[in-house]
């Protein structure tokens, strides 16, 4: 058993660095010193094969292990039916994770994501990548060798959360540097959400994270968290459904929000409620660099996006799944998992990066709603107790 966890194992943290390196690097300008193309559909194709070696391996049948089965084959086919072939093996990522320590994966992504940060800030600070000045008239805000200005601060805030996650402890050092590093990149990218979801973060871990274990009711909070993904999804809709220019006071906000409302009206009135997505080509900030003749379409809120991308089916099951996580993590009192995930929540009702396995690996955690096995607990520890062992 412990042999066939360990091949497992590897097969899977192999996949995913292919898949890593992908992503990762296509978030900054080195992708432009590489060929991609062929990187990216080798990597690919290969983290796939390797998938679905591990899915063979461990696939037992039962109606629960279909119907996720079923579920992964179709937003793989619509990931690849929109031309989105890292998407697809997101997803394949994703639901084999059971039976892979938790800690490992944590381990690897936070290894992958601060090579890639340090790596694109110096290269763009020592000249090598350009550090691109976005909304030069205004705010100076430095891309600091990413393709958007935001994404250096996405990966602080995310690097914040996948370290705690693995220490499960904030301390007043961890605090500090954790304020500090996103404060740093606040101050080159004037990136306000990551900053403030940071300070949140901070002061709702020395307090539910550290204490929350003497918290009673768990089961009744975790009912009040688990409605919390659903509720946001309607926020975003209803929200963005209501917006309309005779509003002054909405007119505000949307600016406040840099037009996040009135483009996530647009796509609304375009789109609607698809079942399943449609194939369309989001173009952002970072697309306008290489073409500026192209018009801006992207919307930012995670809920929104996923669901005119791969229809609501595929939200609704990720509120769901994410809704009996919390539900899960607090009945368990792992307070700190659930304050990571809130934070990750808020931050994607106006970012879409929280449902991207390249920032947020705590996705695979939803590997558990649908296949054997528990995602999340280390599988060495549980063969210990089953041998007996100490």
């Amino acid at each position: 058993m412990k042999q066939k966890r360990d091949v497992g194992t590897i097969l899977y943290l192999t996949a995913f660095v292919l898949w890593l390196f992908v992503g990762l690097v296509k978030y900054t300008y080195f992708k432009d010193m590489l060929p991609m193309k062929e990187i990216s559909k080798n990597f690919l194709c290969t983290a796939l094969c390797l998938l679905l070696v591990k899915t063979i391996m461990d696939f037992r049948i039962s109606l629960r292990n279909v119907l996720g089965l079923f579920l992964l084959v179709l937003f793989m086919t619509i990931a690849c039916a929109g031309g989105r072939l890292q998407f697809a093996v997101m997803f394949a990522l994703i639901y084999c994770a059971t039976n892979v320590s938790l800690d490992k994966i944590l381990k690897t992504a936070l290894t992958a994501q601060l090579l890639l940060f340090l790596s694109t800030i110096v290269a763009a600070r020592s000249g090598v990548l350009e550090d691109f000045i976005w909304d030069a008239a205004t705010r100076q805000r430095h891309g600091l060798g990413f393709t958007h200005c935001m994404l250096a601060s996405h990966f602080g805030l995310y690097i914040s959360l996948i370290y705690i996650g693995i220490v499960k402890k904030m301390t007043l050092f961890r605090a500090a540097a954790i304020l500090l590093l996103n404060g740093i990149l606040y101050h080159f990218t004037d990136g306000r959400t990551d900053m403030y979801l940071s300070v949140l973060f901070v002061i709702s871990a020395f307090i539910l994270g550290n204490i929350g274990q003497k918290i009673k009711g768990q089961k009744v909070f975790g009912c009040i968290f688990a409605a919390l993904p659903m509720i946001l999804w309607t926020i975003s809709v209803v929200a963005t459904a209501q917006f309309s220019l005779d509003n002054p006071i909405m007119v505000k906000v949307n600016t406040i929000l840099n037009h996040r409302l009135s483009l996530g009206y647009d796509a609304l009135a375009e789109y609607g409620f698809p079942l399943f997505g449609y194939k369309i080509k989001w173009v952002g900030q970072s697309n306008l660099y290489y073409n500026p003749t192209l018009k801006y379409n992207y919307v930012d809120s995670s809920y929104l996006m996923m669901m005119f991308t791969y229809g609501s089916i595929f939200v609704l099951c990720y509120c769901v799944a994410m809704g009996w996580l919390l539900y899960k993590k607090m009945a368990e009192k792992d307070t700190m998992a659930v304050v990571i995930l809130l934070i990750i929540l808020a931050f994607g009702v106006i970012n879409p990066q929280s449902m991207y396995l390249t920032y947020n690996p705590f996705l695979v955690l939803l590997a558990g709603f649908w296949n054997p096995g528990d995602s999340g607990k280390n599988p060495e520890e549980e063969v210990r107790k089953e041998t007996g062992k100490a």
